[in-house]
């Protein structure tokens, strides 16, 4: 009995007497055609706008913009904003992207902390540890015997080396 199947409502359906583009279209702040259109319901805990799609189903505003201006969003997608505002609901200002694409957008323009160095979870090297490790390796110490000293495997000294990871210690 396969995997759970996604169902979204029609655009066409019926809530307390309105069709879903009329109950979105009245929740929209429109502005100019290049500025952000604000969402003025209820939003979550993101700040992305709420909208019921049929009970107990809610979308995001933005989802819903998307769906009413080039139809249905193809599985495994995201719609994102090239403005980086949650709440905007202009059409010119989504675009569709992977779950990376999203991620990736989301890290270049800081709303998500990767974390780097010793805090990251799985780190078993500390900053004085990376540059006790370079220094020994100027020395002459040799990659094996690095990686033994350390416990970590030789590929992690290698990487470290050559600025792969570590970058920004120097």
């Amino acid at each position: 009995m396969g995997g759970s199947l996604r169902v979204r409502p029609p655009l066409h359906d019926l809530v307390m007497g309105q069709t879903l583009a009329e109950r979105f279209w009245s929740k929209v702040d429109r502005a100019g055609p290049g500025e952000c259109w604000g969402w003025s319901a209820s939003v979550d805990d993101w700040g992305y706008g709420r909208i019921g799609i049929g009970h107990p189903h809610w979308d995001r505003g933005h989802r819903v913009s998307w769906r009413l201006h080039f139809g249905e969003i193809p599985d495994g997608l995201c719609v994102c904003h090239h403005c980086d505002n949650p709440p905007c609901c202009n059409p010119a200002h989504l675009y569709l992207g992977s779950p990376a694409d999203n991620a990736r957008d989301a890290v270049s323009r800081g709303r998500m902390f990767v974390p780097r160095g010793e805090l990251a979870p799985k780190a078993k090297l500390k900053l004085a540890d990376v540059q006790q490790i370079r220094d020994r390796w100027a020395a002459g110490e040799g990659v094996v015997a690095l990686a033994r000293a350390f416990d970590v495997h030789r590929t992690t000294i290698y990487r470290l080396i050559r600025g792969e990871s570590w970058a920004s210690v120097s």
